[in-house]
């Protein structure tokens, strides 16, 4: 009726005291041993070697092949051919990556119309210089102008160079206005009337004001 009573974990512990010490020193082994060996190590791999494994894969083409060559000789953890399908398709990916970066950073937006928007770029350039201040509608009005002045001057000459102004349409919608903006970097400011430089009188202005605050003391 006691053991009854007893848990599992109870049952086995009071059994473990009932043997003698050697029996208990085989038990403690034995589960060590046990423990151990369910343990997975889980082998780590240096890049140099995994680099090497894929240019010997590039070289063979084989997985197999290459898994074989890198175990020869090997007293260590064996590399398995899935190693070097993942270690493959990882430096691939990788350089794959690599080239659609370079590709984006050489690679520059069309602009449909580019002599229009020199045009566009010189005549802003005139306006800030006079301290005017340009709206996004002046700037699309004033494109619209040079784009039918562009497109006129195409079928009095038929420069080829022009032909896109009569085969072509332009709205000169928000995207196109921010993106021009952006391509031009043209920042957005606020126009002051207050001049940035010093009056020619400055110096003299100053010690009047300093001479009026002196008398005020």
């Amino acid at each position: 009726m006691e053991n009854q009573n007893l848990s599992k974990a109870d049952l086995i512990f009071n059994t473990f005291n009932e043997l003698d010490e050697e029996d208990k020193n085989k038990v403690v082994e034995n589960i060590q041993n046990s423990t151990s060996s369910r343990k997975r190590k889980r082998t780590v791999f240096e890049e140099d070697f995994k680099e090497k494994a894929v240019n010997i894969w590039k070289e063979n083409g084989n997985y197999l092949m290459t898994a074989d060559e890198l175990n020869k000789g090997n007293e260590g953890q064996k590399v398995h051919e899935s190693y070097i399908r993942r270690w493959a398709s990882e430096k691939l990916a990788k350089e794959e990556i690599v080239q659609v970066k370079k590709k984006i950073k050489l690679t520059k937006p069309k602009v449909a119309y580019p002599e229009m928007e020199e045009m566009l770029r010189n005549w802003f350039k005139i306006q800030r210089e006079n301290n005017l201040a340009i709206t996004m509608k002046q700037f699309k009005d004033k494109a619209l102008e040079l784009f039918k002045e562009l497109k006129l001057k195409y079928e009095a000459t038929h420069n080829i160079a022009l032909e896109s102004y009569s085969k072509g349409s332009f709205k000169a919608s928000n995207g196109w206005f921010r993106r021009f903006r952006k391509r031009s970097k043209i920042s957005k400011r606020i126009a002051t009337h207050v001049s940035s430089k010093l009056a020619e009188n400055y110096t003299s202005q100053i010690a009047t004001f300093i001479g009026r605050v002196r008398e005020l003391r």
